[in-house]
């Protein structure tokens, strides 16, 4: 039976005070490896950091985090992931399209709707591919470890969950980024995908990240929307991407 590891990062915040900057979107993004490329893929990033700052006789940074790099940086990493023998399941969540009531009323409840989607698209490869996952979430604040497994543990239990039991909700385990290599790869991806729905300070969106990594998402029946790229709710996204988010035929021309 295959092992697989899923390494999970965020992009966005939970907020619902858009005069106060709360990003439009949420996104949660899972990098599944196989464990035997495991070692490969979290090599590229001694790679990246080689070549962009030791190459120059410059201290490389403790962590490769994706806000802290240039345009050009951003698009040489996106370049050296893109080739990489892993699998991105991204789900977003468009925070101004919800009825916000659930959200606000009780925190964390935005990540933990947005864990079980993904989740859910993670259960369904591994399950695909006949293997085991072991879930890795990026630390974050307010993360309670105990809850989310509660939280999963009886979304198994119910008929009506949609994860396969094809991980062990006891051994989900939370990271720093500076401990796991592969976290600093999905903190990348997440945010590649953010970039292109959140505007920047200035209003624009940046979606080339996201076409660059465009292969390596989770396909399957040669659908992208509800398995490697999940966007919620589905009405409004389907609504409204012709014209708010164009670059989605794009993306999936190059699937």
């Amino acid at each position: 039976m295959a092992l697989y590891r899923c390494y999970i990062d965020e992009a966005g915040d939970e907020g619902f005070r858009f005069d106060r900057h709360s990003s439009p979107w949420f996104f949660l993004a899972g990098v599944l490896v196989k464990e035997e490329y495991d070692k490969q893929v979290r090599g590229t990033v001694d790679s990246i950091l080689e070549k962009l700052w030791m190459d120059k006789g410059q201290k490389p940074p403790a962590v490769l985090h994706w806000r802290s790099l240039s345009h050009s940086k951003k698009l040489f990493v996106a370049d050296r992931l893109k080739e990489q023998p892993f699998c991105q399941i991204s789900v977003g969540i468009w925070k101004t399209q919800l009825d916000r009531t659930a959200f606000i009323c009780q925190p964390d409840n935005l990540f933990r709707y947005a864990s079980r989607l993904l989740l859910e698209r993670i259960s369904w490869y591994v399950d695909d591919k006949g293997g085991r996952v072991l879930i890795i979430f990026s630390n974050r604040n307010r993360f309670d470890l105990g809850l989310l497994r509660s939280y999963v543990t009886l979304i198994l239990k119910s008929d009506k969950g949609q994860i396969k039991p094809v991980f062990n909700p006891d051994e989900i385990c939370v990271r720093n980024a500076d401990q796991l290599r592969m976290l600093q790869v999905a903190d990348a991806r997440a945010s590649a995908v953010g970039n292109a729905f959140n505007p920047d300070d200035l209003g624009y969106t940046h979606p080339y990240y996201l076409l660059k990594i465009a292969g390596r998402f989770y396909s399957r029946n040669g659908k992208l929307f509800s398995y490697g790229l999940k966007l919620f709710p589905d009405a409004a996204f389907l609504r409204h991407y012709p014209t708010e988010f164009p670059f989605m035929e794009q993306l999936m021309e190059q699937k």
